[in-house]
């Protein structure tokens, strides 16, 4: 997965990192599904529709030796609309429409689905580097 941090949460990070005013509080991560190309300025165009009412939380193991940080767990979105699914973010809200937009990746093979399909996402799937 090709993909980096959104411009929004670069500037966070540079805030709370070298900043004497910033503070932080570790937000639980969510998930999101885009038909559309994301970039570093904006995400994607959201999928919406069928059993897509809102993104899932992934959980991520620990950071490796090398500055990566890969999901720990399976996220299985059920009952998808039909869509292309071609990138990803990461956000700190489940709420489609809201929150930070932190991370974009896009698929390595975009996924065609049919009404109905579950598009699963397997452990170690989702990494993330900053490198």
């Amino acid at each position: 997965m090709a993909g980096s941090l959104s411009d929004t949460f670069e500037n966070f990070l540079l805030n709370f990192i070298l900043s004497t005013t910033a503070t932080f509080t570790k937000p639980t991560c969510y998930l999101a599904l885009f038909t559309t190309t994301p970039t570093d300025a904006a995400a994607g165009t959201e999928v919406s529709g069928s059993g897509y009412t809102a993104r899932l939380a992934i959980p991520f193991a620990t950071p490796t030796s090398t500055g990566t940080i890969s999901n720990s767990s399976i996220v299985d979105f059920a009952n998808m609309p039909a869509c292309t699914v071609v990138g990803i973010g990461i956000y700190d809200s489940a709420t489609i429409g809201s929150g930070t937009y932190m991370f974009w990746g896009t698929l390595t093979t975009n996924r065609t689905l049919v009404a109905g399909d579950t598009l699963r996402i397997p452990v170690g799937a989702v990494t993330v580097s900053l490198d």
